[in-house]
């Protein structure tokens, strides 16, 4: 929110309290309203102090164990964390669950959602295999009061697998995404966008747990449902097919990863330009591999049209440019090394 739209707030909170008076529950809450919208308007800190200064207010007047105190605590670590303070938010969200729990019971939802929120910001603080062990216990509840097909539910086992991922247990959130991608086609359809991300990062756990084999047919499979749900040209389309690319390079499928990075860089130049990172990546890696397989003289071919490409834009001394340069003289280098018909080879 800009200031000229938190001014007439605030004028109307002076306004409120000369005829109210400060304890007054609607000069409160017009109060929690400002921090809210500050909040949402892109300036977490400061929605952060308008709750600090706002709840001692709050406790004061309808007492610790009220609904609207509850709230603002949990609005108040809310704008903690995303202010850039994840450990303080996970702090706040864990003293507030004990107190939740205590008022209204381990797994009622408000205090279900604490719980969550206590997880995901210990993780982002740091500690993703505690919070990893927090969710498997929140999960658990959550199902038990919601249902295993409820969506909340599906979303709190994609966290926990993102967790147990980051924790490095790779091989244990693969487990739970493959179980989880087919549940969620199930419950809500196959061919939603949050499903598809589910399969892509199925992908990537089953590659970091060393199940490539399973990761080349998740991709298999992922690669023609996104382009026909979300477009071929969809940014998570592209990335999908590149890291497929990347794969099949890295189990030795040279050929077959040449290839689809050359249609890749066919298709992605025109639209998003040659100088494009993403078209860069693509090019550059083709280029790599061309080189990996001995074809040096198709690996110059690239990197000298890259070169070509960005040194008129990005100037002689940009680091893409420079990295280039160095690929083009060692790559002419080891051809006049070979000999003069290295180039026919």
């Amino acid at each position: 929110m800009t200031s000229e739209q938190i001014d007439p707030l605030e004028q109307t909170i002076i306004n409120q309290t000369r005829e109210l008076g400060k304890d007054h529950p609607t000069v409160l809450a017009s109060r929690a309203n400002l921090a809210a919208q500050v909040g949402e308007g892109g300036d977490p800190a400061r929605a952060a102090r308008l709750y600090e200064q706002l709840l001692p207010d709050l406790e004061r007047v309808l007492g610790a164990d009220s609904a609207d105190v509850l709230l603002g605590r949990s609005n108040h670590a809310h704008w903690i964390g995303s202010a850039g303070n994840p450990a303080r938010a996970a702090e706040l969200n864990k003293e507030l669950a004990a107190d939740m729990e205590r008022l209204l019971g381990r797994n009622h939802l408000n205090t279900l959602t604490t719980r969550a929120n206590y997880a995901g910001w210990l993780g982002e603080a740091g500690e993703p295999a505690r919070a990893a062990e927090l969710y498997a216990e929140f999960v658990a509840d959550q199902t038990a009061v919601l249902g295993k097909d409820n969506a909340d539910v599906l979303v709190s086992r994609a966290n926990h697998a993102d967790m147990l991922r980051r924790a490095g247990h790779s091989d244990q959130a693969a487990a739970e995404l493959e179980t989880l991608a087919a549940d969620q086609a199930r419950v809500l359809g196959a061919d939603r966008p949050d499903t598809l991300s589910l399969r892509a990062n199925l992908a990537e756990c089953l590659l970091e747990s060393e199940q490539p084999a399973r990761a080349v047919e998740v991709y298999e499979q992922l690669i023609p449902d996104e382009a026909r749900v979300l477009g071929a040209d969809h940014p998570d389309a592209l990335v999908t097919r590149a890291n497929y690319a990347e794969l099949l390079g890295k189990l030795g499928r040279a050929d077959e990863a040449i290839a689809e990075f050359g249609r890749l860089a066919d298709e992605v130049g025109p639209t998003m330009g040659a100088a494009h990172p993403f078209t860069l990546a693509v090019r550059g890696n083709m280029g790599n591999l061309l080189a990996q397989q001995g074809r040096v003289a198709e690996s110059l071919q690239v990197f000298e049209a890259i070169l070509a490409d960005i040194e008129p834009e990005f100037g002689p001394d940009d680091p893409n440019t420079v990295t280039a340069r160095t690929s083009v003289d060692y790559l002419r280098e080891q051809l006049r090394q070979q000999g003069p018909t290295a180039r026919d080879l």
